[in-house]
C-alpha cells in the first residue's frame, strides 16, 4: 500500500503540499537535506523524495534552480502581449508590463504552444516561455501604449 501520491503522478505546476513547503523553506535557508531531515524529524530518504517532487513541480533540476524560482517576485496581473513569432529562428517576442523580451526556443512546436497558450491566457504562455526557452533577452526598454 502506497501512502500519498506516487512520484510519477506529480506534474509541473502542481502546488506543493505542507511537507514539501517545509522542505522548500529549508532549501531557501541553505540547509542540507540531512539538516532538513533532522529539523523535521524525517528520514533523509523522505526529504530527498520531497526535494525531487519540488524539482518536478517547479520545473527545475537543482536546489539552486528551485531557489531562483522561489525568489522570483510574484507577478500579480502582469500585462502580457505576444508581439511576434519567428519560425525560422524559433523566437517569440513577448511584452511583459511594457518591457519587450525575446525568448529562444529549440523547436517550432514550442512556438506553436506559446501561441496557443496566449489564446487561453497570457500568464500561462509567459510561464511556459520562462520554463521552456533556452534563453530570454531583453530587447529594449519601451513602454507599450
Amino acid at each position: 500500500m502506497t501512502l500519498g501520491r506516487k512520484f510519477e503522478d506529480v506534474r509541473f505546476g502542481d502546488p506543493p503540499n505542507r511537507r514539501e513547503t517545509q522542505v522548500a523553506i529549508g532549501i531557501l535557508f541553505g540547509r542540507s537535506s540531512k539538516q532538513i531531515a533532522n529539523d523535521l524529524f524525517l528520514f533523509l530518504a523522505t526529504v530527498n523524495v520531497y526535494r525531487l517532487r519540488l524539482f518536478k513541480k517547479f520545473g527545475v533540476h537543482s536546489a539552486d534552480g528551485l531557489v531562483r524560482v522561489l525568489m522570483e517576485p510574484p507577478m500579480t496581473n502582469p500585462v502580457v502581449h505576444l508581439l511576434t513569432t519567428n519560425l525560422t529562428d524559433f523566437t517569440a517576442e513577448i511584452s511583459i508590463n511594457g518591457v519587450r523580451w525575446r525568448y529562444q526556443f529549440l523547436t517550432s512546436a514550442e512556438i506553436d504552444t506559446v501561441k496557443y497558450l496566449f489564446q487561453i491566457s497570457g500568464l500561462k504562455a509567459l510561464n511556459y516561455a520562462k520554463r521552456h526557452s533556452e534563453s530570454a533577452t531583453k530587447v529594449q526598454m519601451e513602454t507599450q501604449p
